[in-house]
């Protein structure tokens, strides 16, 4: 594995090999780190000493976001106060700590797509019990049979049949499609119900 691909790499350093591991922390990253926090000789010195423990405590991590930690350790973002000219492994596990706490307490992203798709999971869900209860499916649940299609698994035959069928009763040509949408997806909850089955277990 090329070290300048590493490097720059959001790969774990779990899944780097040992060998090319080593040669990016004791190489480039050290040379980095040094600079990053002004270290001299004696301090890059016990630098050496704390970065085997980056494998310990980084192990999710790519090296972009190890040296994200850093940076913020160096511009004083983490609980742990930078010490001029001392990074040892002590410090470096502290930093660690602090940064994965910052991590942890951070607010997350809200997931506009997952949150949708629970919530359709729960009317589906409502729907299907709903049906077990009364044996009807509300004409205005045919986009469930869009939402399960690909475990429904309806033939084409059964689609115009029912399509047609829609037509012959005067209904328009999307009423037609809604009305055997829903007669569809009473025949696939009807499967389900008979083999002891529920919707939430296939969704």
């Amino acid at each position: 594995m090329n070290k300048l691909s590493i490097i720059n790499n959001t790969i774990p350093i779990k899944a780097i090999p040992e060998k090319d591991l080593n040669v990016v922390l004791f190489g480039e990253f050290l040379d980095w780190i040094s600079k990053t926090l002004s270290l001299n000789e004696s301090g890059a010195e016990k630098l050496e000493y704390a970065l085997p423990a980056i494998k310990e405590h980084c192990w999710s991590m790519g090296f972009p976001e190890i040296k994200k930690m850093i940076e913020m350790y160096a511009d004083g973002k983490l609980s742990v106060k930078p010490i001029p000219n001392h990074f040892d492994r002590i410090k470096f596990g502290e930093v660690a700590k602090a940064y994965n706490q910052m991590q942890q307490t951070k607010p997350k992203k809200f997931n506009e797509d997952k949150y949708k798709k629970e919530m359709d999971d729960i009317k589906v869900i409502q729907c299907f019990d709903a049906f077990i209860q009364d044996r009807t499916i509300k004409t205005e649940f045919f986009w469930i049979y869009t939402y399960l299609e690909h475990n429904i698994n309806a033939s084409d035959k059964d689609k115009i049949v029912l399509f047609r069928m829609g037509k012959e009763q005067k209904l328009s040509d999307e009423d037609a499609k809604q009305k055997a949408k829903v007669i569809l997806l009473r025949r696939y909850f009807e499967r389900l119900e008979a083999k002891g089955r529920h919707i939430k277990d296939i969704i």
